[in-house]
């Protein structure tokens, strides 16, 4: 007996709360005017479960979000416009997740986007690929909405150009981790880019499948980036001399990764 009764107290066992809210998140549209009174413990507790689920709709999430938010991640939620509308809510927001999930488009409107980022003064973390929302003025908004920001991640984002990278060196001095893959990005913007503040702080840039990218931007980039540690450039029209310079400067620095495509 003694042994059944070990074995079971070992076998971990879901609390009525936890069961609770695991499956008030699969229906939370039905309860919509009763979430708005909750206690905003179990609001974020509650949207932690929708967010991983991908049930929020855009009045669940309007019920749910609230001021003392940090982190928001709808990598696998179906983002509209209107949900965008209600992030403006959380103005303490430090990290925003808005990558789509497998199978998933972004297609957020321009509009929607240029109105969130003042709304969120002490962003550092946002994640944004494949939108073909996201412009160059997108770009120059966030950066001069959120000057915390360290990471940027909007890589797919075919409509942004050489204005991108100029917007964000001029504002963002504590920027450490940008993807700009499969962007128009080229050698003009970059150099802007690594001349500028984030020369000096960024340590990962992507820059994959950016074929506007040249020798040039891949030496401006080893002269100016003296504390990179990953650099990725796969994809671009680049030559072995970028490798001999890359091998030449970065001999001696802890770089944890480089890769590129020799053509």
């Amino acid at each position: 007996m003694n042994i059944y009764a070990e074995l079971w107290r070992s076998v971990p066992i879901s609390s009525l709360f936890s069961l609770s809210l695991e499956a008030l998140a699969e229906c939370l549209d039905p309860h919509v005017e009763l979430l708005h009174i909750l206690p905003r413990s179990l609001k974020t507790k509650l949207l932690t479960i929708a967010c991983k689920r991908g049930t929020l709709t855009t009045p669940s999430i309007e019920s749910l979000l609230h001021s003392e938010l940090r982190t928001l991640n709808l990598s696998e939620c179906n983002v509209t416009d209107g949900m965008l509308k209600a992030i403006q809510v959380c103005s303490q927001l430090r990290k925003l997740d808005l990558n789509p999930g497998r199978n998933q488009d972004r297609n957020l409107s321009r509009d929607a986007l240029l109105s969130l980022w003042p709304s969120l003064p002490v962003l550092k973390i946002l994640y944004l690929r494949r939108c073909p929302g996201v412009t160059d003025d997108v770009i120059k908004a966030i950066a001069e909405s959120c000057p915390n920001l360290t990471e940027l991640d909007v890589g797919g984002c075919h409509a942004i150009t050489d204005a991108a990278p100029v917007a964000l060196t001029r504002t963002l001095t504590h920027l450490t981790s940008l993807n700009l893959s499969g962007t128009q990005v080229g050698d003009e913007g970059l150099l802007e880019l690594v001349q500028g503040n984030c020369g000096k702080s960024l340590t990962e840039l992507n820059i994959n499948h950016c074929m506007k990218v040249t020798d040039f931007s891949i030496q401006c980039i080893a002269q100016n980036c003296r504390n990179m540690s990953i650099l990725v450039f796969q994809g671009c029209p680049i030559s072995a001399d970028s490798h001999y310079a890359l091998e030449n400067i970065y001999a001696e620095a802890k770089v944890r990764q480089l890769a590129w495509t020799v053509y």
